[in-house]
């Protein structure tokens, strides 16, 4: 009788394991080859904060008695003083405002009518500014005439029958700076207008004209010469004077 041949005969569960293993291994496969990657966020990058803008506000006031000033032209310039960014007035109580203006370094300007202009740089930084300021008024000529008009006559000495009427009355000039004016003048001689001009005056600080008119008059048929003079710096500034024999 020929020998059998020996054959390893595997335990039975070596297959199903196997199988196992296999489909398992299959399934990790498919797994690996079907599910998604999973997607890795992008890096964040920081986000810069907003600048945050410079708001500006103040009072500007009369220098010399601290009263509130209106209609104030208040101007926001480049620092180099070429460009004008903003432009505003201030309200009956001197105040104004500006907003939305990148933090930095300006030029301010502040004018109004009959005063120096106020100018000067600053700094604005995020939020709030106060900026107030005060301005002083213009040095301005200031006329002052008395309002009588000295007289003198002199006797007759044209043969013997007119007489020499001398009207003088200073003017002066009692302001901080120099200045024109013009005088009316008009002489009357019983209702009748004898003489009707103006006359421009220039006075430095502090100086004094004299003002002068000499008139001959017959008295012999007139009873007086009057001369009035009005200044034009104020409506109700006259000087007046009457000559009689």
């Amino acid at each position: 009788m020929a020998p059998q041949e020996e054959r390893e005969i595997s335990p039975p569960w070596a297959i199903p394991v196997l199988l196992v293993l296999g489909l398992g291994g299959a399934l990790a496969l498919v797994m690996a080859i079907t599910q998604p990657k999973e997607e890795v966020p992008p890096e964040e990058v920081p986000t810069i904060p907003p600048v945050l803008l410079a708001n500006i506000h103040g009072v500007v006031t009369d220098a010399q008695t601290g009263a509130p000033l209106a209609n104030v032209v208040v101007e926001l310039w480049s620092s180099d003083g070429l460009e004008r960014l903003l432009s505003t007035t201030t309200n009956s109580s001197g105040s104004y405002s500006m907003a939305d203006i990148d933090p930095g370094n300006y030029l301010m300007r502040f004018a109004a009518g009959g005063y120096e202009m106020a100018t000067g740089t600053v700094t604005l930084q995020e939020g709030d500014n106060e900026v107030n300021a005060a301005l002083s008024p213009l040095a301005k000529a200031e006329f002052y005439m008395p309002a009588q008009i000295d007289v003198k006559v002199e006797d007759g000495t044209i043969l013997d029958m007119y007489w020499n009427c001398i009207f003088t009355v200073p003017i002066s000039n009692v302001g901080d700076a120099p200045g024109k004016q013009r005088i009316h003048v008009i002489a009357i001689t019983d209702g009748e207008v004898h003489r009707d001009y103006t006359q421009e005056i220039s006075l430095q600080p502090g100086q004094t004209y004299l003002w002068e008119l000499k008139q001959w008059v017959d008295f012999r048929r007139l009873s007086y010469y009057k001369v009035t003079i009005s200044g034009d710096w104020e409506a109700d500034n006259y000087a007046e004077g009457v000559a009689r024999r």
